[in-house]
């Protein structure tokens, strides 16, 4: 990507800390991700363990995020861009459309949970009065919703810089939220709280309390007591508390989210995200231990809007909680956008993204600000939060598990280009924060887990064949393939283990396109080469005249969908380039153990470029491959449409001389009357395999010899000639 989609320019506090820490310090006295939620039910304890375990994973990706963020440029897309650049399109693509969902159901939980919050607070008719100010139902629920969710994208539509303006706005009522907070836990006397339970019995009401600094409330309050959500129905459990309180923490890349849209990403993403780490998980922390001191078991359970009742000036509360969850909302429906956008950028998915390429003069992407808010609004017909909120923290884990591999990867594979100037961090960090990530999706919800990698897998095969490849379908595998070459020794070859490593010489490839496709069915796993010999003299040129011809040859082997590399050469003769691309098409151990010849001018002299050669040419070439080269099979095809195949690690042929025959010369009648038995025993096959026989060591007789090679193979069809140098028969497993 180049350039970015905004001109604005954040910094590092409005850009990188003050998203986060808004998000995470409103949320956590809103409905959603309520603090008072988590220690009602789970204690103080286990609240503070949750807290960790949530934090560490968290940590763990963020010193990933640091790392990747400082080596080198970053543009709009955030972790998508981070990952897609580190680990390629495949995991990219697929991580960015997992982000992009968890972006979006993220924005839609906090909108339900807004909801929640003025439906609370607005929609049922307080204890002793009959004022009823909202109508309730699921539509009306809805349409509330809705609105809410339209004002977000107004502000979203307008770009980033009145986004940063509204998140600077909303941290400041966000801090004097929390500053009122923290002394109302000091300041107000201990009170009763009547709660309504309008979800089970319209006329139930309940009393909880808030008792001040009690020891007795917290030696109460320490353990855990899981009790039934009032909003759903369901019997609360760790993972069920867990998963309700980590959307509260997925906030912390709100800023990364804004990568293309800062003005040092490199240098804000760090220091912002760090601190705003820091900073959450002190006040989590503290404000757990105030609620635990302070307020009953039955209040932090059935109120989740208790802190308004608890406050020294509870409308200031109330408008922090809708301020803040309300910016949350609006802050994943615009990452949401930006990744949607660079999604659409990188053509992964065609024409599909197409629309999200569109943005305004100013460069924001509205088109994909509008196709995310409308996944959002699709997302809202759910109704319930707690329902998607397993779904969203189990993309968002999965998300911050392929931020770590995409570290991990470039770590352990020493990319020279991965010099980040960030450098706290190690491989051990990244997988530890891989691993919390993959335990904590599967103790969250085991089916959410698996539907998600499910769907990741998916994901990643589609753009397998749709994307070119990445770094990890590169890099790491170079560095496998060379680690393994280095571990191959010809001396422990077996041939239970041979695979044929074959050497194509094509002259013209527009006509042998049947004969390449053929010889890539018989590779059998095996080293597949396509040769060509350049008949001219470097020494006499001014240029490498191969050097433009390589693309050529690479998109033939694209376009024929074959898997063979390309060699090239340039050479006096037809023989000694053969013998150059023998000698230096093979890698390490992997030597050619097959040579097939497809130069219809050394055969038929009808190429004027190969006119000049004697007829023993080709005999001479067969055998200068057979002499050679120490590898286990050969071959020599026969016509324009014959191929070879070889067999067998090579060993002293002790005993030749004397093995027992009844001629000492073949005779050419000999040779006719065993191609007429073959002609006459056998229908037509597809093609022929017949075996080679070495050329003999008097060059005078090489025109004997391929005379008597037409012989046999006339009218055979397709044959193919091998010449093998030992047994192929292996009796050990």
């Amino acid at each position: 990507l180049q350039g970015s989609c905004c001109t604005c320019g954040m910094g590092t506090q409005l850009g990188t800390s003050v998203p986060p820490v808004r998000d995470l310090t409103g949320t956590m006295a809103s409905a959603p991700s309520s603090a008072g939620f988590v220690v009602g039910h789970a204690g103080l304890y286990q609240a503070l363990a949750m807290f960790a375990v949530a934090y560490f994973i968290i940590g763990m990706t963020v010193l990933s995020v640091c790392a990747i963020a400082t080596n080198g440029a970053l543009d709009a897309g955030g972790a998508y861009y981070m990952i897609s650049r580190a680990l390629g399109p495949e995991f990219g693509g697929s991580i960015g459309i997992m982000f992009f969902l968890a972006n979006v159901c993220g924005s839609a939980l906090y909108v339900l949970g807004l909801v929640e919050a003025v439906v609370d607070s607005f929609g049922i008719p307080p204890v002793g009065t009959g004022v009823h100010v909202l109508p309730q139902s699921y539509w009306y629920e809805l349409l509330y919703g809705t609105v809410l969710l339209a004002l977000c994208l107004l502000v979203c539509l307008v770009g980033a810089s009145i986004y940063a303006k509204a998140t600077f706005l909303i941290f400041l009522i966000v801090a004097g939220v929390l500053g009122t907070i923290l002394v109302s836990f000091f300041a107000t006397r201990p009170i009763g709280v009547p709660i309504r339970l309008p979800y089970f019995n319209g006329s139930e009401t309940e009393n909880g309390s808030f008792t001040g600094f009690s020891l007795t409330t917290l030696r109460e309050n320490l353990g855990g007591g899981y009790g039934v959500d009032y909003t759903t129905g369901q019997m609360m459990s760790f993972s069920s508390v867990f998963a309700v309180m980590f959307n509260g923490c997925t906030g912390i890349m709100a800023g990364s989210n804004m990568s293309g849209d800062l003005k040092r990403p490199s240098y804000s993403i760090p220091r912002g995200t760090i601190s705003a780490v820091l900073f959450t998980y002190l006040v989590y922390n503290l404000l757990a231990f105030l609620m635990c001191a302070t307020c009953n078991r039955t209040l932090l359970q059935k109120d989740y809007g208790f802190l308004r009742d608890i406050s020294i000036f509870p409308p200031l509360v109330t408008v922090g909680i809708y301020a803040a969850t309300l910016s949350a909302a609006m802050s994943n429906l615009i990452g949401a956008s930006r990744i949607l956008y660079a999604l659409a950028r990188d053509d992964l998915f065609g024409r599909a993204l197409a629309l999200a390429k569109k943005t305004s003069a100013s460069g924001n992407p509205v088109m994909a600000v509008i196709l995310s808010w409308l996944v959002v609004q699709l997302v809202l017909f759910s109704g319930k939060l707690n329902t998607i909120a397993g779904v969203v923290t189990t993309f968002f884990l999965l998300v911050y598990a392929t931020v770590n591999l995409a570290c991990l990867a470039l770590e352990w594979a020493s990319a020279p280009n991965f010099r980040p100037t960030f450098r706290y961090f190690t491989w051990h960090t990244c997988l530890l924060g891989i691993a919390g990530c993959c335990v904590m999706m599967f103790l969250i919800s085991p089916v959410s887990a698996s539907a998600s990698l499910g769907f990741l897998l998916v994901l990643l095969l589609a753009l397998h064949y749709l994307s070119p490849r990445g770094f990890l379908t590169c890099s790491p595998p170079s560095l496998q393939v060379r680690k393994y070459l280095l571990m191959l020794d010809v001396r422990k070859d077996h041939v239970k283990f041979w695979r044929p490593q074959m050497l194509l010489m094509v002259q013209n490839p527009r006509g042998s396109a049947r004969l390449i496709d053929f010889v890539n069915d018989l590779k059998k796993s095996g080293l597949y080469v396509l040769g060509h010999v350049e008949l001219q003299d470097l020494d006499a040129l001014p240029s490498d005249p191969l050097q433009p011809q390589q693309d050529s040859w690479l998109s033939l082997v694209d376009k024929l969908n074959v898997k063979a590399f390309i060699s090239l050469t340039l050479a006096p003769s037809v023989r000694h380039g053969v013998r150059q691309l023998l000698f230096t098409s093979g890698l390490g151990s992997i030597l050619l153990s097959l040579w097939d010849e497809k130069c219809q001018g050394v055969w038929r002299h009808l190429d004027g470029r190969c006119q000049s050669h004697p007829p023993r040419g080709l005999e001479a070439s067969v055998s200068a491959v057979l002499r050679g080269l120490k590898t286990p099979g050969r071959a020599m095809p026969r016509g324009s449409e014959a191929l070879g195949v070889g067999s067998a690690k090579e060993e002293e042929e002790e005993g030749a001389v004397n093995f027992p025959a009844n001629a000492t010369q073949v005779s050419d009648e000999y040779v006719c009357a065993a191609n007429k038995l073959v002609l006459e025993q056998s229908p037509a096959p597809a093609v022929r395999f017949l075996y080679l026989p070495r050329p003999p060591a008097d060059t005078s007789l090489y025109p004997l010899y391929l005379r008597q090679l037409e012989l046999l193979t006339r009218g055979l069809g397709p044959t193919v000639l091998v010449h093998g140098v030992s047994a192929v028969t292996s009796t050990q497993l």
